[in-house]
């Protein structure tokens, strides 16, 4: 994935609203955390949007009685059935949610020493990052 051409193109002068220390800490930090962000964001984000679904002949594309809710920890009882997109789900708001979700998503794993580690942080990295990211 190549990023310079998306990364917004920050200079210590255009940075506004902000101390010098938090221009200097934005300045020099910026594009790794936006490459870290950017993944989670596409790979994770956009990638894992329609997961579980009833195809057409009443069968699921999971095991439905092993897999389960991962905050509730009880069986699956909704899914994308047969022909149903994120577009005629959520209509003129699909996209708007779809970048959304994804925003959250790489916000949500770049906390994650699985995630921080592979891009080259460590967790004294992980609440600067953060801030980082949201700043940019």
């Amino acid at each position: 994935m190549y990023l310079d051409n998306a990364m917004p193109k920050m200079t210590k002068e255009t940075m506004q609203f902000v101390t010098e220390e938090q221009r200097d800490l934005l300045f020099e930090n910026v594009k790794k955390v936006y490459e870290m962000h950017v993944a989670c964001h596409e790979l994770m984000g956009h990638g894992s949007g329609k997961l579980f679904e009833r195809k057409k002949d009443g069968s699921f594309n999971f095991d439905k009685s092993n897999v389960k809710d991962l905050l509730t920890g009880s069986e699956l009882t909704t899914w994308w059935e047969e022909g149903e997109t994120w577009n005629n789900k959520f209509g003129d708001f699909s996209t708007s949610i779809e970048e959304c979700r994804a925003d959250i998503c790489g916000f949500w794993l770049m906390n994650f020493p699985e995630v921080y580690e592979t891009f080259g942080f460590t967790e004294a990295d992980r609440e600067k990052n953060y801030w980082v990211s949201i700043m940019s």
